[in-house]
């Protein structure tokens, strides 16, 4: 079977081009930066932690192999 490769990000990454060539402003342009930059972290940190999950599960199978 196979898995369709998700595109989301790809058209997130171009929505934030889009968007910052929208902007005129210093202040939308710092609002904008602000938000983009809670969900970057956001999105940091589920990636940190799943690696972290899969880590784990590694050791934990190299332990009893």
């Amino acid at each position: 079977m196979n898995k369709e490769r998700d595109i989301r990000a790809e058209i997130i990454a171009d929505d934030i081009v889009n968007l910052t060539d929208a902007l005129d402003n210093a202040h939308d342009l710092d609002d904008a930066w602000r938000r983009i930059t809670q969900a970057i972290h956001y999105l940091s940190a589920k990636d940190t932690m799943l690696k972290t999950k899969r880590d784990m599960k590694d050791a934990k199978k190299e332990e009893r192999d």
